[in-house]
């Protein structure tokens, strides 16, 4: 009989919850948040053991609102350039836009091969990763491209020599 009161009691507290979120959405929201912050080790468990749930229900949520996260992600970029190009430059070499800067200074802002004032790129070894200096983007390709080897980029400055019109 106990048994039978506490099942319907529980049926009867669901229901009441249902209806609350459906009349007060924000006051719902609200107390999820607040038992959430009050149950930390709970919301933990809970995400532990639905892993994979929780895994295909996001998976399932960015297939339907790629058009939303595209221009969330664009918006924060926009708003945030500085930011978005310090986390680029620690991410990919190590370096923070402080050290960024320092050696574009020491370089006067200009490329290192063909010494123009354009916006400056990262040139790094790609089997060491060890840094070489600061290109401007056709002078960083032009590099990659002859696949950074020296002797191929020799080789094409003798032949840029021998047919340079004079």
């Amino acid at each position: 009989m106990l048994h039978e009161d506490s099942k319907k009691r529980r049926e009867y507290e669901k229901l009441h919850a249902r209806l609350m979120r459906k009349e007060h959405p924000e006051r719902a929201r609200e107390a999820v948040r607040k038992w959430r912050k009050n149950n930390p080790e709970k919301v933990l468990a809970w995400r532990l053991k639905n892993r994979e749930k929780i895994r295909q229900q996001n998976h399932n949520y960015e297939l339907g609102n790629a058009g939303k996260r595209l221009e969330r992600s664009r918006r924060y970029h926009r708003e945030n350039p500085l930011k978005d190009r310090e986390w680029g430059l620690k991410r990919r070499y190590g370096l923070t836009l402080k050290e960024f800067n320092k050696k574009a200074e020491a370089q006067d802002f200009k490329c290192a091969i063909c010494r123009k004032k354009k916006p400056l790129h990262v040139d790094h070894n790609y089997t060491t990763n060890k840094l070489r200096g600061l290109l401007c983007g056709n002078c960083n390709r032009g590099i990659g491209l002859l696949g950074d080897d020296p002797f191929l980029c020799h080789k094409a400055n003798k032949y840029l020599l021998k047919y340079l019109e004079g």
